[in-house]
C-alpha cells in the first residue's frame, strides 16, 4: 500500500521572515533618494580626487592632495588657487548630500563654485557633475523642483562649450581628471553643451520615473494594509455579533419555550378556568411558538456558514473554573469579592468578559499578575481586572475587547479600558435586571 504525502514548502527561517517584514516596512522612495545621493556624492568625490588642481607653469600636473601640500608654502597666488579650488570641489559633494532634504539650499551650494571662478580662474568638471547630480537626487522625490538645478547645469554646459569666459582671458579651461580641457567654438560648442544637458535630462527622467513608481507602490501598499485591517476588524465584529446572537437565542428561546409550555398547560391545571381566559392562554401559546420560530429563522440567517452546535451556556458560576484553568496554565490570578446568583444572560456575558480579559492579559502581558475584583452593588454587577503592561501600551481596544463591548452593551452595560501608571485596567458593568 502506498500513501501520498502532500508537498508542503518548508517554513522560512525566522531571520528571513523578520528581514522580509522589515523590507516591506521600508519607505522605498526615501531609500531610493538616499542611495542615489550617496552614490552620486561618491562619484563627485572620486572625480574631484582624480582631478589635478594646479596652476599652469607653476605647480605642474599634480593630484589635488599634492598640490595642496606644495601650494601651502608656495606663493600667495598658488596658495589661493589650491585652497579655493579644493573648497569649490568639496562644496559639490556637500550639495549632493544636502539635496536629500534641502533641495533649494543644495542648488545654491552647488552653484557657488561657479561664482568663485574669478578667484581661481577655472572651473572643475566635478562641480558641473555636482549640479547635475543635485537635479537627479531631487528628481526622485520632487521632479518639478529638480528642473531648476537641471536647467542651471544645462546653461552652464552650453555657456562653457560656447566659449563663455568670465575671467576675460580668452577661453576658460575646465579641469578634468586628464587635465585642463578647452571648449569648442561655434556650433560644435553649442552641440557639446546641449549634449551635456541631454545626458542630465535622461538621468533626471529615469530618477523621476523610479521615484514616482515607488511612491505609487507605497501608496497602494498602505491602502491595501488599511483595507486588510478594516476587513479583519469588520470580520471580527460580525463574528462576535453572530456568536452573541446565537448565545442570546439560547437564553431567549429557553424562556419563550417556557412561556408557550405554561400557557398551554394552564387550562389543564385549572379545570374551572373561564373559557375566555383559556382562549387567551391559547393565543399566548401560539404567539410564543410563532416568536420562537421567527427567532430561529433569524438565527439561521445570522449563523449561515457557522456549524457550531447550540449547547448550554456558561454563566457566572463557571468563573471560578475559568480562573482555575488560567492558574493551571501558569497565569498569576488573584480574585477578590463575589457575585450573587445572576440571571442566565447577565452571568454568561460576565463569564465571557472575564474569559476575554484573562486571554488579553496572557497575550499582551504573559508574566504580569492579574487582579480580578468582583462586585455587585446598587442594581449593578461587574468586575475590575488589572495587570501591569509595557510602557508602550495605549489601552486602545483590540478585536477581543470590541466583541466584549458588543456583548455588554447589548444588555445595557458598559466597558471601560485605560492604562494608568503602567497598569492596564478593564472595568465591566451590567445592570442586574438585564434580560
Amino acid at each position: 500500500m502506498t500513501s501520498a504525502v502532500a508537498d508542503h514548502p518548508a517554513p522560512a527561517p525566522p531571520a528571513v521572515v523578520w528581514l522580509a517584514d522589515r523590507w516591506r516596512r521600508v519607505d522605498h522612495a526615501a531609500l531610493l533618494t538616499r542611495v542615489t545621493a550617496l552614490t552620486l556624492a561618491l562619484a563627485v568625490a572620486v572625480l574631484l580626487a582624480g582631478t589635478p588642481l594646479f596652476l599652469p607653469d607653476a605647480v605642474g600636473s599634480s593630484s589635488w592632495a599634492e598640490a595642496l601640500v606644495r601650494q601651502g608654502w608656495a606663493s600667495s597666488d598658488e596658495h589661493r588657487f589650491g585652497l579655493v579650488a579644493t573648497c569649490a570641489g568639496l562644496l559639490g559633494v556637500v550639495a549632493v548630500l544636502l539635496a536629500v532634504r534641502l533641495p533649494w539650499l543644495a542648488t545654491v551650494v552647488a552653484l557657488v563654485p561657479f561664482a568663485l571662478v574669478p578667484l581661481y580662474g577655472t572651473a572643475l568638471a566635478s562641480s558641473w557633475l555636482a549640479v547635475a547630480a543635485v537635479a537627479v537626487v531631487v528628481a526622485t522625490s520632487r521632479p518639478i523642483v529638480a528642473l531648476v538645478p537641471w536647467a542651471a547645469a544645462g546653461a552652464i554646459g552650453v555657456a562653457w562649450a560656447h566659449g563663455f569666459d568670465p575671467t576675460g582671458r580668452g577661453g576658460m579651461a575646465a579641469l578634468f581628471p586628464h587635465g585642463p580641457g578647452y571648449p569648442s567654438t561655434g556650433p560644435a560648442g553649442v552641440e557639446a553643451g546641449l549634449g551635456l544637458a541631454a545626458y542630465a535630462a535622461g538621468a533626471l527622467g529615469v530618477a523621476a520615473w523610479l521615484g514616482h513608481a515607488l511612491r505609487t507602490a507605497a501608496a497602494r501598499t498602505r491602502q491595501a494594509v488599511i483595507a486588510a485591517d478594516d476587513a479583519r476588524a469588520e470580520s471580527a465584529l460580525v463574528a462576535e455579533r453572530t456568536r452573541l446572537a446565537r448565545e442570546l437565542h439560547d437564553v431567549v428561546a429557553h424562556h419563550v419555550s417556557l412561556v408557550a409550555v405554561r400557557a398551554e398547560s394552564t387550562p389543564y391545571g385549572v379545570p374551572d378556568l373561564d373559557p375566555r381566559a383559556a382562549q387567551a392562554f391559547a393565543c399566548i401559546a401560539d404567539d410564543a411558538r410563532t416568536a420562537l420560530a421567527e427567532l430561529r429563522h433569524v438565527l439561521t440567517v445570522l449563523r449561515r456558514g457557522d456549524d457550531a452546535p447550540l449547547g448550554p451556556l456558561s454563566g457566572a458560576s463557571d468563573v471560578p473554573a475559568l480562573v482555575a484553568a488560567a492558574r493551571g496554565a501558569g497565569q498569576d490570578v488573584t480574585v477578590e469579592g463575589g457575585w450573587p446568583d445572576l440571571a442566565g444572560g447577565v452571568g454568561h456575558v460576565l463569564h465571557r468578559a472575564v474569559q476575554e480579559g484573562l486571554s488579553n492579559a496572557r497575550r499582551h502581558a504573559p508574566d504580569a499578575a492579574v487582579r480580578l475584583v468582583l462586585a455587585a452593588d446598587g442594581g449593578v454587577v461587574g468586575f475590575r481586572m488589572s495587570n501591569a503592561v509595557s510602557v508602550s501600551a495605549t489601552g486602545v481596544p483590540a478585536h477581543g475587547l470590541t466583541g466584549m463591548r458588543e456583548r455588554v452593551e447589548a444588555l445595557g452595560g458598559s466597558v471601560a479600558t485605560e492604562v494608568d501608571d503602567g497598569t492596564f485596567v478593564l472595568v465591566v458593568t451590567l445592570p442586574l435586571d438585564a434580560p
